[in-house]
């Protein structure tokens, strides 16, 4: 099982490794997104608000183009960030 964190601030970039340490101690955290093999997560910080909206944008990319992590297929390849007016 892979997985790909988008998290809102750097804070949480503290937080969830020691969380998933102990909630799925088999999961190995790495740091590029593209090397996700078995039981690996990659979790990347979205910059707070409204950035964050960009990097769920480019998050959804990475996951469709790199078909890695254990979501499903189905990603919609038109998908625009939409930010609240």
């Amino acid at each position: 099982m892979n997985l790909y964190f988008v998290v809102e601030g750097a804070a949480e970039g503290s937080l969830y490794p020691a969380w998933l340490g102990h909630l799925l101690p088999e999961l190995q955290q790495i740091t590029n997104s593209n090397r996700a093999i078995r039981n690996n997560y990659y979790l990347i910080s979205g910059g707070g608000y409204p950035a964050i909206y960009d990097m769920i944008k480019v998050a959804m990319e990475e996951i469709y183009l790199t078909n890695n992590y254990n979501y499903p297929s189905r990603i919609p390849r038109n998908f625009t960030s939409r930010k609240p007016s």
